[in-house]
């Protein structure tokens, strides 16, 4: 298995072109009942635009589809986009690095970003960004190596927690959709 904790931008990239799908989303019973967990939660807030921040090869994006016309998504690796590309057609996908892109440019209803917090190099400055782009923000974060997020992350609150597990598999993380502070809820918590 790989270790997500210790890769660089190159090393992502790097082994975007290596493997086809490094972390096995596409065979992985657990990647996929996480995303469809992911999905249903999304749908709890606005929804009819998405921007997936790292989608990566596709697999989330694909499932994204499913519940919104207006789907876009970036990555920093090109290898990456072409498997996205082919897994979701409809999505709109572009190699980006999330600490330089220009969030304020695609205001969309919810912001997806999962298991990709941790690579960020500027947490703060971007989530600052992020609240420039939506009012929504749905994450997935691991519960290795004291990866979660913080209860309070500003300039969002957080309006829905949602823990999933596999524990035969040992594996286990914490879906958190946020509201930007200040944004009446267009839903019912």
């Amino acid at each position: 298995m790989v270790n997500r904790w210790s890769f660089t931008k190159k090393g992502l990239r790097k082994l975007h072109q290596e493997k086809a799908d490094p972390w096995h989303l596409g065979s992985s019973r657990y990647e996929q009942d996480k995303f469809d967990k992911l999905v249903e939660v999304a749908q709890g807030a606005p929804h009819a635009s998405i921007l997936e921040v790292g989608c990566g090869g596709g697999h989330l994006t694909e499932k994204l589809c499913t519940i919104s016309n207006e789907v876009s998504g970036f990555d920093l690796s090109s290898d990456a986009i072409e498997r996205a590309r082919i897994r979701a057609p409809l999505a709109d996908l572009f190699v980006r690095d999330s600490d330089e892109f220009d969030y304020a440019a695609h205001r969309v209803d919810l912001i997806v970003a999962s298991e990709v917090l941790y690579y960020i190099d500027q947490k703060q400055q971007t989530l600052n960004r992020m609240a420039g782009c939506s009012d929504y923000l749905l994450t997935c974060e691991a519960w290795f190596l004291g990866a979660t997020l913080p209860r309070r992350m500003e300039p969002w609150k957080l309006v829905k927690s949602v823990s999933f597990s596999r524990f035969k598999q040992l594996r286990w993380c914490s879906i958190r959709l946020w509201q930007r502070n200040g944004v009446t809820p267009a839903f019912a918590t």
